[in-house]
């Protein structure tokens, strides 16, 4: 019989029947370019399925079949042999099996601890506007500071309210974020309020972005934190801190910012459950026409900021975010670069028309940096040729090659700045 008969009346595949020739396992007559297969060695066939089943790999599958091939299975030593081979795999199977319910009984105690603590947490504490955030909020037409109406609050935070200037300017805080109104409108990007661009990484790029972010920790531990006030934007994309809060320090006040008050409105309650009891203010504005203070900013956070900022805008973020930074502003982040003839640049403006021209370009960036007056420092850390066919990603052309960067940038002031530079 050919293979496909050989394969229809065992159930087995052509492709697994030729690896079985090939390791030996199988021994059918040559016929020209072909194999003729007998009655015999259907019967091999189906007997090496049974030993799989039986959990014998394929190397103690081979001895099975070498006793088979040169005996009668009557000869004593043929016997002893193959029951030794079966005793030995019914041992590891039980021992096996202990194993696994040993496993399962963990399972058992996990889930029952989760529950526990889930039922010991009790309900997430609120939080809204703190009111420590009140002297750095501005009216991003006139700079006077904004007057809060009809406010509710509960301890430190504000719940609701409006923020009004004489000029005209009006936000609304709303569960507690402050929105400007300001709304993203267009078709190209959408709220990933299931977190769905972290769980479709492919395991190259996640160990890179780890990578990325024990980097910009070490660099954090360059510059002081006591009451700083920390900036992270455009979490629509990655979100450092979400993943770092526990260990920053309670006494800073941290800006979160975002086009989509959804994605903050979904990390807020994220956050909530944390229970950290931080000075956090969200805001919702589709660009940078924040209602802060110019020159509040200590610490930016750049976790591929940059690079999703691009996407939607002409300038770089630490272009047009620059007005915030404080003289001595210390900027930490992480950045995807591509050659400035990569083949993938034509399908980013296809996919994102609103993008810089300067998308994935770090000496862009790092040039924006020096033009603020920041010394910046960086390091290669890694590159992709093959990425995930999602978000972004799909504009990416397999095999070409994206580099990740590390970089830290500082700047000083001057004495006298340094004394009026305190909220008013």
């Amino acid at each position: 019989m050919k293979i496909g008969e050989l394969s229809q009346l065992s159930g087995v595949s052509r492709d697994t029947i030729r690896y079985y020739i090939a390791l030996g396992l199988l021994s059918p007559q040559p016929k020209e370019k072909q194999h003729k297969f007998s009655k015999m060695d259907l019967d091999d066939l189906l007997y090496i399925e049974k030993l799989k089943e039986l959990q014998f790999n394929l190397q103690e599958i081979e001895v099975v079949m070498r006793l088979r091939r040169t005996s009668n299975w009557v000869e004593p030593s043929t016997f002893n042999e193959f029951s030794t081979l079966l005793k030995r795999k019914q041992g590891e199977l039980r021992s096996r099996i202990m194993q696994l319910q040993a496993s399962v009984n963990m399972i058992e105690q996990e889930l029952s601890d989760i529950s526990l603590k889930r039922s010991e947490a009790g309900p997430a504490q609120k939080s809204g506007v703190p009111l420590r955030a009140l002297p750095y909020l501005r009216c991003p037409r006139c700079n006077s500071l904004l007057q809060l109406e009809q406010a509710n609050l509960f301890g430190k935070y504000i719940y609701s309210g409006r923020l009004t200037c004489a000029c005209g300017y009006c936000a609304c805080i709303d569960d507690g974020i402050l929105d400007t109104g300001n709304r993203y409108l267009n078709s190209y990007d959408s709220p990933d309020i299931n977190r769905e661009l972290y769980t479709t990484l492919c395991s190259e790029l996640l160990r890179i972005y780890q990578h990325a972010s024990g980097c910009i920790l070490e660099q954090l531990k360059k510059v002081p934190f006591e009451n700083k006030v920390i900036l992270e934007s455009n979490i629509n994309g990655y979100f450092f801190l979400y993943n770092h809060f526990a260990s920053m320090p309670q006494n800073c006040l941290y800006i979160i910012t975002d086009k989509y008050p959804q994605m903050l409105r979904m990390y807020k309650e994220l956050i909530e459950k944390l229970g950290l009891e931080l000075d956090i203010l969200y805001i919702a504005d589709a660009d940078l026409d924040w209602p802060l203070r110019k020159k509040c900013v200590d610490i930016c956070l750049d976790y591929f900021s940059s690079n999703e900022y691009e996407f939607y805008h002409e300038n770089s973020f630490i272009r047009d975010a620059a007005p915030f930074f404080a003289e001595n502003a210390f900027v930490a982040g992480s950045y995807m670069d591509l050659a400035p003839n990569a083949k993938t640049r034509p399908n980013v403006k296809t996919k994102y028309p609103e993008s810089s021209n300067h998308v994935y370009a770090f000496d862009s960036l790092r040039r924006d940096l020096e033009e603020q007056n920041f010394l910046c420092e960086h390091r290669y850390i890694g590159s992709v040729r093959e990425t995930q066919n999602r978000f972004s990603f799909e504009c990416h052309v397999t095999g070409e090659e994206m580099k990740f960067y590390v970089f830290g940038a500082s700047r000083e002031k001057s004495e006298s700045e340094q004394k009026s530079s305190s909220p008013a």
